[in-house]
């Protein structure tokens, strides 16, 4: 598994915010700070990942859906907001 935000985010998500470090590159050298975390496995981080995925993307979908409704492109947002 690899280091990195997304991976971070969804062992946050799915421990309830518990603290813990991850020494190495090994999700076994994970340890718990908070005490009587149950571990998420390796199968449950991969598929938190492809919901949290999944919904960014709804997210973005979303939102360009509704700026399509107003007649803008992401782009001209942010060149107006710019």
């Amino acid at each position: 598994m690899e280091k990195n935000g997304k991976t971070f985010r969804a062992i946050q998500a799915l421990t309830n915010n518990s603290e813990w470090i991850w020494r190495g590159d090994d999700y076994a050298n994970i340890e718990w700070i908070t005490e009587g975390v149950k571990a998420p496995t390796e199968a449950q981080i991969e598929a938190k990942i492809a919901e949290m995925d999944s919904a960014e993307t709804a997210k973005k979908e979303a939102i360009n859906a509704k700026l399509a409704a107003l007649g803008l492109s992401a782009e001209e947002l942010s060149t107006i907001l710019a």
